[in-house]
Order: structure tokens, then C-alpha cells, then sequence
């Protein structure tokens, strides 16, 4: 008779597939890389379960990975696996363990396999029908809690609880449970960028979307590397980033300033595109709930689908605004509360991967994973969760955007969460004057741009009232400071000893960078050619040449204003007393003078010319008239 093989044989040798196993292998690799080997703190963990199997087909094996801190040389200590009856909901994972189906024998913990890793390796065959070989029966599909023991001797000194799934025996007429994911990626506690990228690079053709936090958009910009390494992970999969400043659309919606928060939207989705990042078309997460005006806003901004990412998501369904409507996708909080569940990660993973089995046999509408409890989840768990999606078996990856949502009439939030009617006017207000000195600004100084990112940030949700009030009045007070830089000599008098001629005045700029003004004069008596003519003003000190043409003798005020190009802002202004000794008209009295007496001449000429013709035609005709006929003698 042979002798009886060992876990290490059966381990080596068993003839089917091994899958299941490879991926594991996988898994707690990148559990060894993310949160370090079982002695990783100095002590190992006493008894845990670091993973399993995801799924077991009907002629397979159900490997556990196992962490054990005490000594494996007492022959005394065995490992075996209780398998429970099956379970019919998902309440009953969370009840003890029903009764026994079936169970594995003992296995000495001295002939487990270690991964490399330092984990032990428990190996149960399992089969669909009656056979001579030591595999565990199991003749139905479903879910199966199963009891991992521990024993020395007859007493079970450790045990832990887990869940088997037993796929059905023709996985190819089954149908699939679609399973969207949304995976956070946090700027602090939670799955950070090195970890998000680790998974992604794992599971390569999954359609995973990606929710960055807040801050971690600030850090790809300062990480070239981390962002390289993002951009390589995602393989072209599409990210999701709230605005860095938190904002309620339907707060500013209220006063009429929803183009500030388009404004953090496109700044947004700016960060996104130069980082090399795709944002994924037609969807934006919010964290708050909507009221109509901020459903229409969001509307006009182009996307006809959300996604509440906040603590109190909104149901899915469906928000009717002015005729049109907006989709609400809804996370599966019940379901993602398991990565936040008791238990070691794998455990949290599977009980998972456990309860969308059964979700499976009850219901196959479409399910998105994400929202807070996701967001702290262990990057173990993860990956268990992804290796179901990956693996054959029951459930079938897609994208966010397929998850679609319910016909369900969602009813919209009465009010904002943020009252923002005090300061609608000085907004306005403030608006308005960053815009003046948009056409004021030239370079150098306060930028524009920057000045209008301020009065986003001033509508922040993390401000209260008093707060955001003081953020726009200092806001007002350094623009006003920056267009107060223009000044013009005091009131002076000159003279001016011609009809026209050229006034040099100095312009003083005490702003970094060139500036833009236009010159404004008024006058009863004096008339300018530069009047309302734009000029752009260096740094410094410098000088304008202004022609003058006065229309009378003696002085004429001279008003000079510099205005902002737009008119709407009076920079600086003074009064010149203009002295003016030239006699307006003079030469042209001269001119006419002289013409008249040439015409006078001119007059006199002809008429005596005239006169001495009719002399001499009237003695031509007496003489001709005294002349006697010819022939005749006198």
C-alpha cells in the first residue's frame, strides 16, 4: 500500500487547473509589497487568513493562505477546513455558520508549503460527486461558509471564518452580474497614488475608473514621476477629479454665479489634460446634494450623469430640471461597506466577493462599487475584489457609464447647503472690478486669472460666513490697491505762445509690469488730439507729449483723467491752467483783409478798362458821323 501523499505532494502535483492559485500568488505578493510579509512589524500575526481562492470550480481545490506566528515542529498541530452548508442570502453571512457539510482531513502544519512571503499553504480539493480520493464534497454550487481550524490534538486552538464559492459546473451558460468599480485614490489616509498604480498595472483590461481626491491632482503636477507612473497604470482608462476647492454648484447656482463653478471645472479638467489624464466624458462626481438650479447647471456644463461621492450620496434615479434630465448614479454603499467590515483584508475581500455570488442568484442589475468606505479600503482587499472581476466566473466587469440608473423620479434637495445670498452683490461687484483691471493689467502683478481663482475660493464650503465675507473684501481691497498705481503731477499752470502747440506731462506707474489707461480731456477752450486714446504705460516714470490748440486768449483749464481702459475706473486725474498769449485769428484776419482790397482792385481795373472802351467807341462814331458820302463835295 502507498503511503499516504502529503499537503506538499498535493500541493505539487494535483492534476487540475491551478488558476486560482496563480492568482493568489499574485495577490499576496502585492500584499508582501504594499503592507509588508507577516514579520513586517517584528511580529507575525498569530492566526489570520492573508487569502484565498476567489472562485472554485465544481472539480478544483480551495487553497487558503494561512499566517500562523507559532512553531510548525509539534506533530500535534493540524490545519483542516469545515465546510458549512450553503447560504441562501446575504444576511446569512453574517450569522454563524450553519451545519456541516462536509469536512477536510488534518493536515500537519509541518507539511504545509510556505509562499515566499512566509505564508502557509492549506491546499483542499474539492469535487461535485462521490469519489475514492481524500477531496471534500461538495455537490452544489453557491456560497459556503467554511471554518478554517487549527488543532493540537483534538483541541481547535485557532479558527477563523470564511466563505468558499463554488461555481457551477457550466460556467459558460451562466449569465454574469455586471460590476462597475470606481476607485479612490487619496492624497492621505486611504489608497494613495503608488498603490492605485500597483492595481491598475495588476488588472490591466478591467474598465476601472479612477476618482482622484481632493489634493492628489496637486500632487501629480509636483510628482512628474508619480503622474508618468498614473498615466502608464491607466493604460487610457478614464479619472474622475472633484474640483480642489469644495463647492456646492447649487449654492452658486442661486445667486447667478454658476460660472465660477464652471470655472473649477475647467480648471479641473485643464489639471487633467495636461497631466496626460482623460476625464471620463458626460460624468461628474458631486458631494452634495442638488437642488433644481444646480441639477440645470450641471446640465449647461454638459453632463447628463452624476456620481454623489459625498458621506449621504443621493439615491439613483433621476432629476428633472427645465424639461431636461440628469442621471444619478448610485454607489452600492451596503456592498462597499464590507472593506470597512471586521476582519483581516482577505477576509473583508471575500466576504465581498461572497456577497456579490449571492447577488448574483437574486438579482443581475448592475452594481458600482466606490464612495468612502471603498476609498479606505486595504489595497489587499482590493485586489481581491478585482481578481473576481478578472477571473472567470460569476460576475462580468463594465464601464461606470453602462451602470446607467433607475427610472425612479428623484425628488431635488429644497436648498443648498451653503447660504451665499448675502454676498450675491459683492460678488457681483467683485466680478465686475476683476474684469476692469483685466483691462487695466498688462504683465507682472496680481494676475487676472489668479484673481478670479481667489473669488472661487472665496465661495468654498470649508468657509463660513464670516470667513468668505472677509476673503472677498480683502479680495476688493487688493485689486483696488493694484489700480491705485497711476499717478499725475499737481495742478500747475503753463504757457503757451502759440496757437498750437505741444504739453509734456509726467506719468507716474508704480505697478511691477506696463500698464494700460486712457487718457481722457475736457476743456471749454482748449481741444486735444490725443482725447480718449488708449496707451500702455511702462514701470516708472515717463512722459506723455499732448497737442494742444487753443481757441482764445488767456488761460483755460485742462482736465486730464486717466481711466482704465473699460471706463468703469477713474485712476488718477488733474487740472492744468493753460496761459495762452497767441491771438487766435489773426492771420487769418490778415488773409481776408488783403483779399478784399485786391478784389477792390481787381474791381477798379476792370470798370476804368470798361469806361476808356466806351470813350473811344463813342468818338469812333462821331467821327464817322461827320464823314461826308462818297462822291459828294462838301
Amino acid at each position: 500500500m502507498s503511503a499516504r501523499p502529503t499537503q506538499q505532494d498535493r500541493y505539487r502535483d494535483r492534476s487540475q487547473p491551478r488558476w486560482q492559485g496563480v492568482t493568489l500568488s499574485l495577490v499576496l505578493a502585492l500584499a508582501s509589497t504594499l503592507i509588508g510579509s507577516p514579520s513586517a512589524n517584528g511580529q507575525a500575526p498569530d492566526f489570520g487568513l492573508a487569502g484565498q481562492s476567489v472562485f472554485v470550480s465544481a472539480e478544483g481545490s480551495l487553497m487558503l493562505w494561512l499566517n500562523w506566528g507559532g512553531s510548525v515542529n509539534n506533530p500535534d498541530l493540524t490545519a483542516s477546513v469545515v465546510i458549512h452548508q450553503r447560504v441562501e442570502s446575504e444576511d446569512d453571512l453574517r450569522s454563524q455558520p450553519g451545519d456541516i457539510l462536509n469536512r477536510s482531513a488534518d493536515v500537519p502544519l509541518g507539511e504545509l508549503p510556505r509562499d515566499a512571503a512566509g505564508h502557509l499553504i492549506l491546499d483542499v480539493g474539492i469535487r461535485s460527486f462521490a469519489g475514492a480520493d481524500d477531496s471534500v464534497l461538495v455537490p452544489d454550487a453557491g456560497v459556503y461558509p467554511v471554518t478554517v481550524q487549527v488543532r493540537d490534538g483534538s483541541e481547535v486552538i485557532r479558527s477563523l471564518r470564511t466563505n468558499m464559492v463554488r461555481l457551477p459546473t457550466e460556467t459558460a451558460e451562466i449569465g454574469l452580474l455586471p460590476v462597475a468599480v470606481l476607485l479612490p485614490v487619496s492624497s492621505a489616509d486611504g489608497l494613495d497614488l503608488a498603490g492605485a498604480s500597483t492595481l491598475l498595472e495588476r488588472h490591466p483590461s478591467l474598465p476601472i475608473s479612477v476618482l482622484l481626491g481632493p489634493g492628489v491632482v496637486g500632487q501629480l503636477l509636483e510628482n512628474p514621476t508619480l503622474a508618468e507612473s498614473l498615466r502608464s497604470a491607466l493604460n487610457g482608462r478614464k479619472v474622475l477629479a472633484l474640483p480642489e476647492l469644495s463647492l456646492d454648484p447649487s449654492a452658486l447656482a442661486a445667486i447667478g454665479q454658476g460660472g465660477l463653478y464652471a470655472r473649477a471645472i475647467e480648471n479641473s479638467n485643464r489639471d487633467l489634460t495636461e497631466l496626460g489624464l482623460e476625464p471620463l466624458p458626460g460624468v461628474l462626481p458631486i458631494d452634495v446634494p442638488l437642488t433644481i438650479e444646480g441639477a440645470s447647471l450641471i446640465l449647461d456644463l454638459g453632463y447628463d450623469q452624476i456620481i454623489d461621492v459625498g458621506p449621504r450620496p443621493q439615491p439613483g434615479g433621476v432629476l428633472a430640471a427645465d424639461g431636461r434630465t440628469l442621471q444619478i448614479i448610485q454607489v452600492d454603499d451596503d456592498l462597499s461597506t464590507e472593506f470597512s467590515g471586521p476582519g483581516a483584508p482577505a477576509e473583508q475581500g471575500h466576504r465581498l466577493v461572497a456577497r456579490l455570488a449571492i447577488r448574483h442568484e437574486t438579482d443581475r442589475s448592475p452594481v458600482l462599487l466606490g464612495g468612502d468606505d471603498l476609498s479606505q479600503a486595504s489595497p489587499v482587499s482590493l485586489d481581491i475584489m478585482l481578481a473576481s472581476l478578472d477571473q472567470a466566473g460569476l460576475l462580468e466587469a463594465i464601464d461606470l457609464r453602462d451602470t446607467g440608473a433607475s427610472g425612479l423620479a428623484i425628488r431635488p434637495s429644497e436648498s443648498a447647503t451653503q447660504d451665499l445670498e448675502p454676498l450675491e452683490t459683492d460678488v457681483i461687484r467683485t466680478l465686475s472690478l476683476i474684469d476692469t483691471y483685466d483691462t487695466f493689467h498688462v504683465s507682472g502683478g496680481l494676475n487676472p486669472s489668479l484673481l478670479r481663482e481667489e473669488l472661487v475660493g472665496a465661495m468654498s464650503r470649508d468657509l463660513n460666513p464670516e470667513s468668505r465675507q472677509q476673503a472677498v473684501d480683502q479680495l476688493v481691497s487688493n485689486i483696488n490697491d493694484s489700480l491705485d498705481v497711476i499717478s499725475l503731477p499737481d495742478p500747475e499752470t503753463v504757457t503757451l505762445a502759440a496757437q498750437t502747440s505741444v504739453l509734456t506731462l509726467t506719468v507716474e506707474n508704480e505697478a511691477p509690469g506696463p500698464r494700460a489707461v486712457l487718457l481722457r480731456f475736457q476743456s471749454d477752450k482748449l481741444s486735444v488730439d490725443q482725447n480718449n486714446l488708449v496707451i500702455e504705460l511702462p514701470p516708472g516714470s515717463s512722459t506723455i507729449d499732448i497737442d494742444i490748440e487753443t481757441r482764445s486768449v488767456g488761460e483755460s483749464p485742462l482736465e486730464m483723467i486717466l481711466l482704465s481702459p473699460d471706463e468703469q475706473y477713474e485712476l488718477t486725474r488733474t487740472k492744468i491752467q493753460v496761459r495762452s498769449t497767441a491771438i487766435p485769428g489773426l492771420g487769418m484776419l490778415l488773409s481776408a483783409t488783403a483779399l478784399v482790397f485786391l478784389l477792390i482792385w481787381w474791381g477798379r481795373s476792370i470798370i476804368g478798362a470798361r469806361r476808356e472802351q466806351s470813350e473811344e467807341e463813342e468818338l469812333s462814331t462821331s467821327i464817322e458821323a461827320d464823314r461826308p458820302p462818297v462822291g459828294v463835295s462838301r
